[in-house]
């Protein structure tokens, strides 16, 4: 039997118990996109000491009971449900969900073809989904606060630099264009394949730009190892290092300055 990890490389579906977990594919990116909210929320940053006693599964039933019918858009459970159906290959149509949701006993519970599951499973799966679809998640040893600052900064970093990142449809053009692949091609990928498809082809223009530029002689960098190779490891990047790296370029100039 191969195992996950091995699975992920090639997009195959993650057996979980009963079940069989989907990579998801561009086609259904909006409706993922929308969906996958529901595992994303950063429950422990809530000030409230029941909240932050809860399970993850506990908690998005809680809000959901907290939200009314019409809103039910904003509900993260209702979310959690699409999310179901896209990775698990559910009817998306049905009007009645086919999946239950309450408790078993005194216990948080959820049922899908007859088979109960727990908060841990909801762990399990959430884990799956998210390696799956190499989805970004918030890192938990940062303060919330300390992440809306850099979110904000690597926003604001993005505009005055004019390197904010295209729309997902113009992505795949980029992509198309580059690969020479029709669109049609494009839309059966899956997400995971996408984004490291466009990271990969991103860093590989930059890299060769950079490397011409060091061979010509009239250019030469501080940091000796600096273009790094187009193979190089790019999910050891930090998710803010850019930001901190220029936060911290700026603090020594101010530093400098009042010297």
């Amino acid at each position: 039997m191969l195992d996950n990890n091995v699975k992920y490389i090639y997009d195959m579906p993650i057996e979980y118990k009963e079940l069989k977990i989907y990579p998801v594919i561009m086609e259904d990116f909006f409706e993922f996109n929308y969906a996958i909210e529901s595992l994303l929320i950063d429950k422990d940053s809530i000030p409230d000491p029941t909240v932050i006693s809860m399970t993850y599964y506990e908690f998005l039933i809680y809000i959901g009971s907290q939200i009314e019918e019409k809103n039910r858009l904003n509900n993260p459970q209702y979310k959690l449900d699409l999310l179901f159906r896209i990775c698990l290959h559910l009817d998306r149509d049905a009007k009645e969900s086919p999946i239950t949701y309450g408790y078993d006993g005194k216990k948080a519970a959820f049922q899908i073809n007859g088979k109960i599951y727990y908060s841990k499973d909801l762990d399990a799966i959430k884990n799956i989904i998210i390696k799956q679809n190499n989805i970004e998640t918030f890192d938990p040893n940062i303060r919330k606060e300390t992440r809306e600052l850099l979110d904000k900064a690597r926003n604001f970093k993005a505009k005055i630099t004019g390197d904010k990142q295209c729309n997902l449809e113009e992505q795949m053009i980029c992509l198309s264009i580059t690969t020479g692949w029709p669109l049609e091609q494009i839309y059966k990928m899956t997400l995971r394949k996408f984004k490291k498809y466009v990271r990969r082809i991103d860093h590989k223009l930059h890299y060769e730009i950079y490397k011409t530029a060091t061979m010509s002689g009239f250019v030469e960098f501080k940091d000796k190892n600096f273009p790094k190779h187009w193979m190089v490891d790019l999910d050891k990047e930090d998710r803010y290092d850019d930001v901190l790296v220029d936060f911290n370029s700026v603090s020594d100039k101010i530093g400098n300055k009042t010297k």
